[in-house]
């Protein structure tokens, strides 16, 4: 199982927390974000700057595109617009070789089941057009998995975990992580988010529930990518403790 966290962990850009992390973790996922009057988008030098981080390293990415598209949005301009730019911004940074590029399907104007599955349906095949299907991973977001089901099914799409997610909207987790198991190459993991902080530390979740998750990964056997999806450097750091003892009690018990 590799270790990965965000690109977000000190207050600064993507590339000095490349730089400060490639010794921490093995995968930094590389959150983008692109919108009217604001874009962290990496430049080219950019990409040839982390490129050789990577070969100095060995640290991974894992490209989290952004969140203010909407490849599932009704209003087709901008679904369009959308994808348009979600391809873009895969080519720009597929020089990296992600791990996989992370993709959310929102549901932020559903007119209705069979028109939001269109849209979402119509929007993964044009990028599996031009990416393998193994090279993108859906996150399930918090909506229950079951409305994303007929949608990654049909394509057999790779699912990115989002455990707390799931969580939070009342899916049992365990039981999509082993139907899904040999699609699941990306967890995102952190405290269960509350409506007021976000993404929490593993410090400020109950510690039954860290020991319940690691427990499952390791005696399943899951080898991908668990991503501690936490921002700030208290967070990370308490995190990573946290859960290297976790790991290390349960890998113990499984030999």
């Amino acid at each position: 199982m590799k270790i990965g966290t965000t690109s977000y962990i000190y207050p600064d850009n993507i590339i000095p927390n490349a730089e400060k992390l490639c010794g921490l973790v093995e995968d930094l996922q590389l959150i983008l974000f692109e919108g009217e009057d604001y874009s962290n988008l990496p430049t080219v030098n950019d990409i040839k700057v982390l490129s050789e981080i990577t070969k100095n390293s060995g640290l991974s990415y894992t490209v989290h595109l952004p969140i203010d598209l909407d490849v599932c949005s009704s209003e087709e301009n901008f679904r369009k617009f959308s994808l348009t730019r979600t391809l873009e911004i895969m080519e720009l940074t597929n020089p990296l070789n992600p791990t996989g590029f992370v993709l959310h399907l929102p549901r932020k104007s559903v007119i209705s089941e069979g028109e939001w599955q269109r849209c979402a349906s119509e929007s993964l095949s044009a990028i599996y057009e031009k990416y393998p299907v193994d090279s993108l991973y859906v996150e399930n977001l918090s909506y229950p998995i079951s409305l994303l089901e007929p949608v990654i099914n049909n394509f057999n799409s790779n699912l990115c975990l989002d455990i707390s997610h799931a969580v939070r909207c009342g899916d049992d987790w365990e039981n999509y992580f082993e139907l899904y198991f040999d699609r699941i190459g990306v967890i995102h993991f952190y405290g269960p988010e509350s409506d007021s902080e976000g993404h929490l530390g593993l410090q400020k979740a109950d510690r039954s529930f860290v020991n319940s998750a690691v427990k499952k990964l390791v005696t399943d056997g899951f080898d991908g990518l668990l991503i501690l999806e936490v921002f700030g450097k208290e967070d990370f750091f308490e995190s990573m403790t946290i859960l290297k003892e976790e790991l290390g009690k349960w890998q113990k018990k499984s030999l």
